[in-house]
């Protein structure tokens, strides 16, 4: 049976700038995959906050 693949892209902003990550994996990898996409998206996020907290002083 022949596998199935499916093309993803993500867009994430940080305090960097932009960037886009196109993936074409496995339907059967999708589920892992995306799941660790999604933790690095909310570290990405955590640095954020962190890198404006410290910034932010008056």
């Amino acid at each position: 049976m022949p596998k199935s693949y499916e093309l993803s892209v993500q867009s994430f902003v940080n305090y960097k700038g932009n960037y886009i990550n196109i993936s074409l994996m496995s339907k059967a990898e999708k589920n892992e995959i995306s799941q660790n996409i999604n933790i690095k998206a909310l570290n990405r996020l955590n640095e954020r906050y962190i890198f404006e907290k410290s910034t932010a002083k008056s």
